[in-house]
């Protein structure tokens, strides 16, 4: 889907075994080339399940995301985090192309038997539509092809509903950079929530512990953190085990390719 270079579109095609792979300035290079992501729907699930029930709801999950994002153009990725420390607690990002393949995904004979083959095990479920930072999702393969050692994380944030705007600009910058020049960080990917704008949550994806910790301390990290120090009123970082280490991302349906 979003790359610096496409090299990297081609080595992450490669690696992911995606079809429809283009860079991020080709992306942002035109008004047309951004339209394909006007009608975007950004949603993340909250769900917390039944913990006797783990292993067999990973098992629908699993199938079901997996099916979902290889036949229906539209879904473009369900990548599901569960909680290290509560693992019965997870998070599914969710982008579809539109609320059209929305309507289509859910009514798909595999999410059907998915909602009902689950029904039983989820005990909470929290829909929260979201807009998010930048409409691409850049992503990256690993340095070395291998996801063993991954480190990935969901930071849930809020800030002062004042400073929204000032937040985002420092946000913005610092991510796209650190994507751009740190080979490590594979994915800092912010979602701001609908209804509340000020809360919002980073999938971040990084190669290991050692590319977080040279994240950190990078300056364009320390210009973001010590920038928005008074903006940010509550900081949640939560360690996850992804369902599946590779992700799944597809370019919007109009621009995929056979």
């Amino acid at each position: 889907m979003t790359f610096a270079k496409t090299k990297l579109a081609l080595l992450a095609a490669a690696a992911l075994g995606l079809t429809a792979c283009t860079t991020t300035q080709e992306l942002s290079a035109t008004p047309e080339l951004a339209s394909h992501y006007a009608d975007d729907i950004v949603r993340l699930s909250l769900i917390e399940i039944d913990p006797g029930r783990i292993p067999e709801y990973k098992a629908f999950l699993k199938e079901e995301a997996e099916t979902s994002v290889r036949i229906e153009p539209g879904v473009r990725v369900l990548y599901s985090a569960f909680e290290k420390e509560l693992p019965h607690h997870l998070t599914i990002l969710e982008i579809y192309d539109s609320p059209e393949a929305y309507r289509s995904h859910i009514a798909s004979p595999h999410f059907v038997k998915y909602k009902e083959g689950t029904l039983n095990m989820v005990t909470k479920l929290d829909l929260v539509d979201c807009e998010p930072l930048s409409a691409q999702m850049p992503l990256k393969a690993p340095q070395d092809g291998s996801y063993a050692n991954d480190m990935v994380r969901l930071s849930r944030i809020e800030i002062d509903p004042n400073r929204i705007d000032e937040y985002k600009a420092f946000l913005k910058e610092e991510a796209e950079t650190s994507v751009r020049i740190e080979p490590g960080v594979r994915i800092l990917y912010a979602a701001f929530e609908q209804k509340q704008p000020n809360r919002l949550t980073i999938l971040e994806i990084y190669d290991n512990q050692e590319a977080y910790r040279s994240h950190i301390a990078s300056p364009h990290f320390v210009k973001y953190k010590e920038g928005t120090l008074d903006m940010v009123t509550k900081l949640e970082l939560i360690d996850c085990e992804p369902l599946s280490a590779q992700m799944p991302l597809k370019a919007p349906a109009a621009m995929q390719t056979n």
